[in-house]
């Protein structure tokens, strides 16, 4: 089953707590799954070389030009896993940690 983790990030974010988030979910052991990192707007350069040193092939990083809040990202997000299929969204902020 096709399940899609939307995470959005933004400029006021921690870095440490997004990389946190992030190998978290690397750490899965369910493994049939794509992250989607939803960036809205600008973000600086530490969270910028956090998601530039992604490497794993299910995470892809979704940039938005300009900042427009967080449901219309969320809303973006989700419209892009219905065309993914996905049967499951999981909802993560970048200070979330999965276990």
């Amino acid at each position: 089953m096709k399940v899609v983790v939307l995470l959005p990030v933004y400029y006021k974010d921690n870095p440490r707590y997004l990389l946190n988030a992030i190998e978290s979910i690397q750490n899965q052991t369910y493994k049939d799954f794509e992250c989607l990192i939803l960036v809205d707007g600008k973000i600086n350069d530490n969270l910028q070389a956090i998601l530039s040193s992604i490497k794993n092939k299910r995470f892809r990083t979704i940039f938005y030009k300009k900042n427009r809040g967080l449901a219309y990202v969320l809303n973006d997000g989700i419209n892009t896993c219905l065309n993914l299929n996905a049967k499951y969204i999981i909802r993560m902020d970048s200070d979330d940690i999965c276990l």
